[in-house]
């Protein structure tokens, strides 16, 4: 993955693109390309419930409302049928979080990509002993390489 133009036609976000994109860093570009651009965004209400703490808690009730309803207009895509069992099943089988299980699983119900900040060492891990059925994309693949990117390839 080279840039954000090369992005999948449906994403599934964790809130750490949302986060990433309020906290205005490295990353808000192209956290911005993710959740703001014509493609089908998929979000689990989970994701948007750690949205609002994290945005509560770092910049206030306001900011955090304003940015849950910025991303809900959007137009985030509903969750499909089966997606708590899909993200369950995910989570039984797999050492990583239950947010990180809903973004897998919804990413893999729409024929999508999974879509996260930063590579999470219990993620990473679960990748490589055992491929997801699903590409997952870090944003910090998509920098350049001259601002701190990683190629996903390497």
């Amino acid at each position: 993955m080279k840039s954000c133009r090369e992005l999948p036609k449906k994403l599934s976000s964790d809130s750490s693109v949302a986060i990433a994109y309020l906290l205005g860093g490295k990353l808000s570009d192209a956290a911005e390309c993710v959740l703001f651009s014509d493609r089908q965004l998929y979000m689990a209400e989970t994701a948007l419930a750690e949205i609002y703490y994290v945005t509560c808690r770092l910049r206030g009730a306001e900011t955090a409302r304003r940015l849950v309803a910025a991303i809900r207009e959007v137009g985030l895509e509903p969750p499909p049928r089966g997606i708590h069992e899909k993200a369950g099943e995910i989570k039984c089988r797999r050492a990583i979080s239950l947010a990180d299980s809903y973004v897998i699983a919804l990413a893999e119900l729409v024929g999508g990509a999974a879509v996260f900040a930063r590579r999470e060492r219990g993620l990473v891990r679960e990748a490589e002993e055992r491929r997801f059925n699903v590409e997952i994309v870090f944003l910090e693949d998509l920098l350049p390489r001259g601002r701190g990117g990683v190629r996903a390839d390497k």
